[in-house]
């Protein structure tokens, strides 16, 4: 029997080996992917196009100016000249945020009255739109201080003195959170996509009947075509690792070992889904198919682009019942925060869980569509 599956699993890396497209498809394509993901997403926001409408034109509103263009998240790259300019600015995209500092603003801030400085941001992207209209607020709260402070000679005294202290991720770097999630959005697709390929081949090729009279049994065929999924995506994810820790600098605090074997087990549990594809496809257009339409619905309750806990409840609990979830936290856990196994008992026996349940049902319903 052991036999038998070495054989089948060997003819499969050798066919992967001979089709060069594929093979480099499936190895330098997704570490090539994750590159250029990572590059895409590791930046952080900055530099964002400001426009200034300065209706006082005094030494305190370009001083406002200049402590707002001073900051790294906004640059200031346009001089406007009117309200009705700001808003078709930011309807053309030219800037993100407009600053509108209303005429009499040093008379005011001299007589100690507040002037009201009008601040327009885009939204149409929700994480630029909010850190520069919190960058904005931040400096024009720091410069009413310092004007405060030379006005009156002191600063207003505060109940309370804020010493935030940020764990795992201190300079809040957005790539801490995109990185390893696009690592494992990648081994879960490679996987898939490696998985599912398998039996359509060969119905594709005419070579399925052929293996069905030889006296390998059903059992033995999934599992034959079920290694090169787990070698190929296992060896791709070590590679990923890789640069994901020495390239872009991702911390890996936790233990190497049991992000391996975790990863593994996450595979594992995601053949299932790959297999049925492969049995229900024609040819491999429609594995590429279901493939995509399959990882359309799991990224989006994997919480790669949406938080969980923003999701309606339905839709919360619909999304435990997806590996990738899981494994996600796993993966974020491990390198970020140095998590042990006790800590993610409950991602990792629902893997189980969910891998032993879908391998179930694949097993029957396979050995059901092969005989």
């Amino acid at each position: 029997m052991v036999a038998r599956i070495i054989n089948l699993a060997l003819k499969d890396f050798i066919q992967i080996a001979r089709d060069r497209f594929l093979a480099s498809f499936i190895v330098l394509g997704m570490l090539f992917q994750l590159v250029l993901l990572a590059l895409a997403t590791s930046r952080d926001v900055a530099a964002l196009p400001m426009g200034v409408l300065d209706m006082d034109k005094s030494r305190q509103s370009r001083a406002l100016i200049t402590g707002l263009d001073n900051t790294k998240e906004l640059a200031w790259t346009h001089v406007i000249e009117s309200e009705q300019q700001a808003n078709e600015l930011l309807d053309k995209g030219e800037i993100t945020l407009a600053v509108i500092i209303p005429q009499g603003f040093a008379a005011d801030l001299a007589a100690g009255r507040r002037p009201q400085v009008q601040v327009l941001a885009d939204g149409s992207n929700v994480w630029a739109g909010s850190t520069v209209v919190n960058t904005a607020e931040g400096v024009i709260t720091h410069f009413g201080q310092a004007v405060l402070v030379e006005r009156t000679g002191h600063s207003a005294s505060a109940p309370l003195e804020l010493r935030p202290t940020v764990r795992f991720n201190s300079e809040l770097s957005g790539k801490y959170f995109a990185i390893p999630a696009e690592l494992g959005l990648i081994v879960y697709m490679v996987t898939l996509l490696v998985s599912a390929a398998g039996i359509a081949r060969e119905r594709e090729l005419g070579t399925l009947e052929q293996l069905m009279v030889t006296p390998l049994r059903r059992v033995e065929l999934i599992i034959g075509k079920a290694i090169p999924a787990v070698v190929v995506a296992f060896v791709d994810f070590l590679m990923m690792l890789a640069v994901t820790v020495w390239v872009f600098r991702i911390p890996m605090r936790g233990s190497l070992l049991l992000l391996m074997g975790l990863t593994l087990l996450f595979i594992v549990a995601e053949l299932g889904f790959g297999l049925v594809i492969s049995a229900i496809s024609v040819n491999q257009q429609q594995t590429l198919l279901f493939v995509f339409m399959l990882g359309i619905l799991d990224m989006a309750f994997s919480g790669y682009l949406v938080a969980v806990e923003n999701m309606p409840a339905v839709l919360r609990f619909i999304s435990n019942f997806s590996p990738i979830r899981h494994y996600l936290i796993i993966i974020r856990g491990v390198m970020l925060k140095g998590a042990t196994l006790g800590d993610l008992w409950p991602q990792w026996l629902a893997l189980v869980a969910l891998g032993a349940g879908i391998l179930t049902l694949t097993f029957r319903s396979l050995r059901k569509r092969l005989d």
